[in-house]
């Protein structure tokens, strides 16, 4: 592949990378404007669809182009647009096909493109002031007469082969939004203007829905189910991020029943981890008693996270963010405390011949995390001692982080 064939892939890809966050965030639009009994799909019957109370359904089509004019303005929609005929010929397919598909379905295209001279256009907002159905087909005729496109020629064609009951009421019910480029722009003034969601929030809590969302319909589409999301389920995320963003208070504290842990403990990976440092002794009732401490506070931090969760204190991405937090705290401990080390590898000393040595500084790094009391993003209060050692340990039991210098290796490949 030669340099210009390469750039140009490149620019492609990135243009279709492009298209697909325009249809997300106009999902994000249309969540936003949701009534009671109504539900929106992404990705399943259209690009996007709208599933109305009454049973009616809204199709809507995405159309974005990062084509330009000279004068810096984006390409006009033509009366041959492929984006424009393409979608028409796949709602027209629907309508032949499916009995009584009009009866419930109505149609909107969207795009970033503007609009000049679309004789398309032209014809539907004429045909829907007179209702005359045969200068309508007269002008769609003379669009197909226009081209000599055998794919243009067949997208039109499908739509002028509709019997004239079916094109009548298809093209009442299309609706056509150009020129919608900021889509973005029209989410955050949705935020301030019906929401009542403050300026200084406005952009963390449009990042914090959008990535809940987003997420949310990764995990879905990789189950290979359908993404559809109710009110009721819009409301739950929405009112999540506004806890977590807006109304971000202390914490909820909970008592719960008492914590036991498992039979086999000393099988569990952070166990394992302290035990080969000798950071805990099995056959020592005081440090075996140690170990289940730790134990309790690790299930104990596991079921707070769980439980903060489900009542919306705190969202996914607060998680994330406390998680990378605790990371970089743990990785400048251990680069700290192993420095000494990691000079007597690189002038050749044997890693075996420093075991004793790593065994000292491994607990070392146990201690120095242990002191560590960090807090969940843009929360003021610290989390306390007990659940940021609980949290260090489900990190060290997803093997997340360890305590020995080389703990990857002696853990990761088992």
């Amino acid at each position: 592949m030669n340099t210009s064939t390469h750039y140009e892939n490149k620019i492609f890809e990135g243009q279709k990378l492009i298209g697909f966050d325009y249809q997300f965030y106009y999902f994000v639009l249309l969540a936003l404007q949701l009534k009671k009994d109504e539900s929106i799909g992404y990705e399943d019957k259209d690009d996007v669809q709208l599933d109305k109370g009454d049973g009616s359904t809204i199709l809507f089509q995405l159309k974005h182009s990062s084509q330009r004019k000279k004068n810096g303005e984006i390409i006009n929609l033509s009366s041959l647009d492929d984006d424009l005929w393409h979608t028409l010929y796949n709602w027209a397919k629907q309508v032949k096909t499916k009995n009584n598909f009009l009866d419930k379905h109505s149609f909107v295209l969207v795009s970033n493109k503007n609009h000049n001279d679309n004789e398309f256009i032209s014809l539907h907002n004429d045909f829907n002031n007179d209702n005359n159905l045969d200068k309508a087909k007269r002008k769609l005729s003379s669009i197909l007469s226009s081209t000599n496109s055998k794919t243009i020629l067949k997208k039109i064609e499908e739509v002028i082969n509709l019997n004239d009951d079916k094109l009548s009421l298809f093209l009442k019910k299309i609706k056509i939004f150009l020129n919608k480029d900021d889509i973005v722009t029209e989410i955050k003034k949705s935020l301030y203007d019906n929401f009542h969601i403050r300026e200084k929030f406005i952009d963390k809590f449009f990042n914090d829905l959008y990535a809940q969302l987003k997420i949310a319909s990764f995990e879905a589409i990789k189950s290979e189910k359908k993404y559809i999301l109710t009110k009721n389920e819009f409301t739950a995320i929405f009112d999540s991020c506004y806890h977590a963003t807006v109304n971000k208070t202390r914490l909820p504290k909970r008592i719960f029943e008492e914590i036991t842990p498992p039979a086999n403990l000393e099988q569990l990976n952070f166990a394992r981890q302290l035990i080969d440092i000798r950071a805990v002794m099995t056959d020592s009732q005081r440090k075996d008693k140690r170990l289940i401490r730790y134990c309790i506070e690790m299930l104990k931090a596991d079921k707070y996270i769980k439980y903060w969760l489900k009542e919306t204190a705190i969202t996914s991405i607060d998680l994330k963010y406390y998680e990378e937090d605790c990371r970089a705290t743990w990785n400048n401990i251990f680069d700290s405390v192993y420095r000494e080390i990691e000079n007597q590898l690189y002038i050749g000393v044997n890693i075996d011949k420093l075991e004793e040595e790593i065994i000292k500084n491994s607990i070392q790094v146990v201690d120095k995390v242990r002191e560590v009391n960090l807090s969940m993003p843009d929360y003021n209060s610290t989390l306390g001692i007990e659940f940021n050692n609980g949290f260090f340990w489900l990190l060290s039991n997803e093997l997340k982080i360890g305590w020995h210098y080389d703990w990857e290796r002696m853990y990761k490949k088992q």
